[in-house]
Parts: structure tokens; C-alpha cells; sequence
């Protein structure tokens, strides 16, 4: 849930309009279809479509407000509107409002391959003690980590949020929403290669989790990768390493 007074805050000078009542919102959605009752609708544009041509069918689906750049005719007068240039950066600043205001602890996961895996069993270990929150799905991204960002509650305890990238800069822009205290790097594989060029420059681009961590916290790697072991001078946190090389702080043997 999240209220109008929320939103203001953490929009700040981005919000250039505000129409309607005060709300309490139950959830944040960017699917009209997926919008019920005294949801807030964020109008995303897209790349085959924009979501501003569905603003007034998210409401007439029970939506009580709408996050937008124009306001569309046909929207009724009692939904909350809330004007912004630019409806996904005002989303992420709502997800990074929501994450200073909760106490949870923050692990991120990322890596070519076995993320979700390492997610799902982190946050399974971790709810045998404490409230978790994970992304589902494949809510990873710039839209979708936002979105899990913003079910936190004051009864999570920790959030395990894995962190998927297509360029350079985006797992930093979800570190930036995120702020984890701990990050895992599984692997660097040739995922995304024909993006990014390299194995070096995926390296790059995966190293941007730990070197978004605070120097208080952890960051955990994969001792059989060479390069998730590059990483451990680009970190201000405590590293931590496992696998099966000699010398991991955490090997596996007889395997």
C-alpha cells in the first residue's frame, strides 16, 4: 500500500501536477489488465506500445489513480493524477522513496547464469527465520525490481532481489533503487554477449553490484570464476567467496 502523501514526497520537484483526492493505493501496477481495485496505474511507454492509451481502462478496472506524462480525455474526475515527465524514472524514484523508509536488509543477486536459482534458495533459507520479500518471475529489470521494491512492508525483514541487466549502468540504477547490503555474483558467462562485446565488458557490467555496496556489508563470489574474482578489488565490502577452489572461504568437496 502506499498514499498520496508517499508519492509526493518521494517525487518531490518531479511531480509538475497533482489532480484529485488523497488516496491510499493497494498496489502499483504498469499492466492495465492486471489493475484492480484502488490500485495506482504507471502509464509506461514501450517500445511496441504506450500505456497512456490504456490510463482510463486501468481505472474503469477499479484503478483509483494514475501516474502519467499527459493526462488522457475520458479519465474520470475522482481518479488521483500524477503528473511527471517521465513516468518509469518516477516510478524508480517512488521504488527508492519506499526502500529509505523500510528497515529491511537487502541482498542482491546477480550473474549470467543460476541467479534466480540462488535467489529462490536464499530467500527459502532465509524465511525458515525472517519476513521475505523476493522478485517473481522474471521481475528483474529497470520496471520490474521497482515494483517488488515497492511491496515492502514494515514487517520484512529481508528482501532478496535478483538483478538482471541487458547494457552497462543498469545494475547500478538498480543498486541505486535497491541499496543492498549484500550482493552475490554467480558467474560471468556469454549472455548478452552480442550487446556487450566481451567477457570483460559483462564482467564490468556484473561488477556493478558490488561496487554499489556499502563498506559495512558483504560481498559474496564465485571463487571458480576468474572473472567474478576480479571483482574483489572493485568492493568497499567484506568479501566472501565459495566454490571449489583451494583457499574459498566456503568450498564444496567430494563432489
Amino acid at each position: 500500500m502506499i498514499a498520496t502523501r508517499e508519492i509526493a514526497a518521494s517525487l518531490g520537484s518531479m511531480l509538475r501536477e497533482r489532480r484529485g483526492p488523497d488516496a491510499r493505493f493497494q498496489r502499483v501496477v504498469v499492466d492495465s489488465r492486471k489493475a484492480g481495485r484502488g490500485d495506482l496505474f504507471v502509464a509506461l511507454p514501450g517500445e511496441r506500445t504506450d500505456g497512456h492509451r490504456f490510463v482510463v481502462d486501468a481505472v474503469e478496472r477499479g484503478a483509483r489513480g494514475v501516474l502519467v506524462s499527459e493526462v488522457p480525455e475520458g479519465l474520470p474526475s475522482d481518479a488521483a493524477v500524477f503528473v511527471v515527465s517521465d513516468p518509469l524514472a518516477a516510478l524508480q524514484r517512488l521504488a527508492a522513496g519506499r526502500r529509505e523508509r523500510r528497515p529491511a536488509k537487502v541482498i542482491g543477486v546477480t550473474g549470467s547464469v543460476g541467479k534466480t536459482t540462488t535467489k529462490e534458495i536464499t530467500a527459502a533459507v532465509l524465511s525458515t527465520r525472517y519476513e521475505v520479500l523476493k522478485n517473481e518471475a522474471n521481475y528483474n529489470n529497470e520496471i520490474g525490481l521497482p515494483l517488488t521494491v515497492l511491496e515492502l512492508t514494515t514487517r520484512h525483514e529481508r528482501a532478496v532481489l535478483e538483478m538482471g541487466m541487458y547494457a552497462q549502468g543498469e545494475i547500478r540504477t538498480l543498486c541505486e533503487i535497491a541499496k543492498p547490503q549484500v550482493g552475490v555474483v554467480t558467474n560471468v558467462g556469454p549472455a548478452h554477449l552480442e550487446r556487450l562485446g566481451s567477457l570483460e565488458a559483462i564482467a564490468a557490467a556484473k561488477a556493478e553490484l558490488p561496487e554499489s555496496l556499502p563498506s559495512h556489508g558483504f560481498a559474496v563470489f564465485n571463487a571458480d570464476d576468474p572473472l567474478v574474482m576480479t571483482m574483489v578489488e572493485r568492493t568497499k565490502a567484506q568479501p566472501v567467496t565459495y566454490g571449489t577452489a583451494q583457499g574459498a572461504d566456503t568450498r564444496a568437496t567430494d563432489i
